[in-house]
């Protein structure tokens, strides 16, 4: 038998290792995220811009498989002596159309800024209860407004591509310089941020910072589960009309995969979110003619708050996640419930009473979060 020594384990004599595991060839089994390491850099610094403003750049490859990106905006310098006033969906309306496509020029997340709040909040990919709040960040400065205000602000929007962050799943290989992402940001008109405009208005800055998970060093070749697979984010609209007290269904387009997740916003016909359209009778999501959820708008609101600990809810949301196999809080599931959805798929809002309001036709807008595997859909054992 070999010799003990005091660098190695002998359980029979109640010996353990003093090896550095640094000094150790790696494990053969060793996962990707074991021998990666989470960084971030700064992508880009866009200072300057003014309301209306589009931002069209390439995002610099980052030295591993891209998690997501911080889209960081800060307005400053505004003043004047008018009474400031914010519209409702300020300061995220700041952003009017953000686009991230990848190196082939394929979309891989497309929402206005209020929808990446949303998604920010219901994704479950950047937290859970609660703590996903971007207003609840300690540096969140919302629209300045009253008399003689600045009308300043700043924010931190997370557009997520990592679905796992146990494994890494859905992250982006963005290591080639040849091959880079590219962004496209529509800033919005100061109408949209500003009810009142202060009489000088702010210079906004956009900064965009990566999270992304290094190329490990011990061995190269490994790679997240299913590399290439995607989680993608896209905005859409739903294919008919609400009018007041009308009981018709509501055709949702984005359908052809896997979805995770679907946000809808109701808005009526001046674009203001309202709640009046979904209090009255039952909300109902029909897939391919069968109603698989019949429930009283009291009940999915209460559903939302338990499964992302988000209160108050914002006017006009209603969210239904597919990612609530591993608990009530939404942020990591084993992807066993993800709807499956095929391009013929009929996915259907549907109320026997839609509510009483002014402004009518209203319309749905959704957010629908969609994974693409390139294989079998990875299963996650806790």
């Amino acid at each position: 038998m070999p010799t003990g020594t005091l660098q190695q384990a002998n359980p029979a004599t109640q010996t353990v290792s003093r090896r550095d595991q640094t000094s150790q060839a790696p494990d053969a089994y060793a996962s990707f995220i074991r021998e990666s390491r989470k960084c971030n850099q700064l992508a880009l610094a866009i200072a300057g811009n003014a309301f209306g403003a589009f931002i069209s750049k390439t995002i610099k490859p980052s030295p591993g498989y891209l998690r997501g990106i911080w889209v960081i905006v800060k307005a400053t310098g505004g003043s004047g002596a008018t009474t400031v006033t914010a519209t409702a969906d300020a300061p995220w309306s700041a952003i009017q159309a953000f686009t991230l496509r990848d190196a082939f020029g394929s979309v891989v997340f497309q929402a206005d800024g209020y929808g990446m709040y949303l998604i920010h909040l219901y994704s479950g990919q950047v937290g859970a209860a609660g703590l996903q709040d971007p207003t609840k960040d300690t540096w969140f400065s919302n629209v300045a407004v009253g008399a003689s205000a600045s009308g300043n602000f700043q924010f931190a929007l997370y557009v997520p591509l990592e679905f796992d962050p146990d494994t890494a799943y859905c992250s982006l290989p963005s290591m080639n310089a040849a091959a880079q992402m590219t962004v496209n940001i529509q800033l919005g008109p100061s109408s949209a941020v500003y009810g009142v405009a202060p009489t000088n208005l702010p210079s906004i800055e956009v900064d965009i910072e990566q999270e992304y998970w290094a190329v490990p060093i011990s061995d190269p070749s490994l790679t997240p589960p299913d590399d290439g697979s995607s989680h993608q984010w896209t905005q859409s609209i739903g294919q008919q009309n609400i009018a007041s007290n009308s009981n018709n269904r509501i055709q949702l387009p984005d359908v052809g995969t896997y979805l995770s997740s679907i946000i809808c916003v109701f808005r009526d016909s001046t674009n203001a979110r309202i709640d009046t359209v979904i209090t009255t009778g039952d909300l109902e999501l029909w897939v391919d003619g069968v109603p698989v959820r019949i429930e009283d708008f009291r009940v999915n609101t209460s559903r939302m708050y338990r499964e992302f600990g988000i209160t108050p809810r914002p006017t006009g949301v209603i969210v239904y996640t597919f990612r609530n196999s591993a608990g009530w809080i939404v942020n990591m599931d084993n992807m066993e419930l993800l709807l499956p959805t095929t391009p013929g798929t009929l996915l259907e809002l549907f109320s026997g009473a839609w509510g009483t309001f002014s402004n009518s036709p209203a319309t749905i807008q959704t957010y629908t979060g969609k994974l693409y595997p390139v294989g079998v859909v990875p299963e996650h054992n806790f």
